[in-house]
């Protein structure tokens, strides 16, 4: 993806804030999947069928886009 842009730019944007920007990309991601697995870990542990409650929330994940903005989480 990196290929396409001048390498001068580049090499001022990783001396810029290019490195804050990556790190905490990385630290999101990590924090977004230390949450959803926990709570699908302890769906996993807690209820007999746990294809139920994970099916509610992926259909919530798939309307959310379309929820006016009050009931976006």
């Amino acid at each position: 993806m990196l290929m396409i842009h001048n390498p001068a730019e580049m090499q001022a944007y990783w001396q810029a804030s290019g490195w804050q920007h990556l790190f905490w990309y990385i630290m999101a991601a990590t924090l977004g999947c230390v949450g959803y697995g926990s709570v699908f870990l302890a769906a996993g542990m807690l209820l007999r069928n746990p294809i139920i409650p994970a099916g509610v929330l992926l259909g919530w994940e798939a309307i959310n886009g379309f929820l006016p903005q009050c009931c976006r989480s």
